[in-house]
């Protein structure tokens, strides 16, 4: 069996647009609002405080980059759930968040979702709207990130909707189960 997926078709998108997609996803997902950086003379921020030093901002990334990388930590980033019910509601936050920015992916990348369960298994088909011939038998199974913890349900598809729309590709995301109710090992034995 050939799993090495070969494909002849050159994709050219807009780099800006993805990058947009790809920081409105991730910053939505963390529900951290950037502040505006204070600016050195040259207009770069001063850089990033950690508890051990101060790590500086790149000057080998774009000035907007440069915002975000310098941005302040929030207060409640070093802050973590103490109980169950914590937990589920900083991931039901940090989902909603990434929820809404989903369909105006979609749309731009012309994809479709369809909700399914599959043995018991909820997941997410994502269709792009042209399938290249030679995607027309494939499909690429998607694990979404989020640590095993978080993004549940729609909101661990962005990267399986730019997989598909950049792609050319048909992508089944897998909705694992995750803590707290479903603590080690059931979220790797999803059945």
């Amino acid at each position: 069996m050939n799993t090495t997926v070969k494909s002849q078709r050159r994709y050219t998108f807009d780099l800006a647009s993805l990058a947009g997609f790809v920081g409105l996803a991730a910053l939505t997902a963390l529900a951290m609002p950037i502040a505006a950086a204070q600016g050195t003379p040259q207009g770069t921020p001063p850089g990033l405080e950690v508890p051990a030093r101060t790590l500086p901002v790149p000057t080998t990334v774009s000035p907007q980059m440069q915002k975000v990388i310098g941005a302040p930590i929030p207060a409640n980033w070093r802050t973590l759930p103490q109980t169950a019910d914590e937990w589920r509601g900083v991931v039901a936050k940090a989902a909603a968040a990434v929820e809404k920015t989903l369909p105006a992916m979609r749309e731009a990348l012309k994809v479709k979702i369809e909700p399914m369960t599959i043995d018991g298994v909820k997941a997410y088909m994502l269709t792009p709207a042209v399938i290249p011939p030679q995607n027309k038998n494939r499909l690429l199974i998607h694990v979404h990130g989020g640590c095993y913890v978080s993004g549940p349900g729609e909101s661990g598809t962005p990267e399986a909707t730019m997989m598909a729309g950049f792609g050319g590709f048909r992508v089944l995301s897998v909705d694992y189960r995750m803590p707290p109710d479903h603590p080690y090992p059931p979220r790797l034995m999803t059945r």
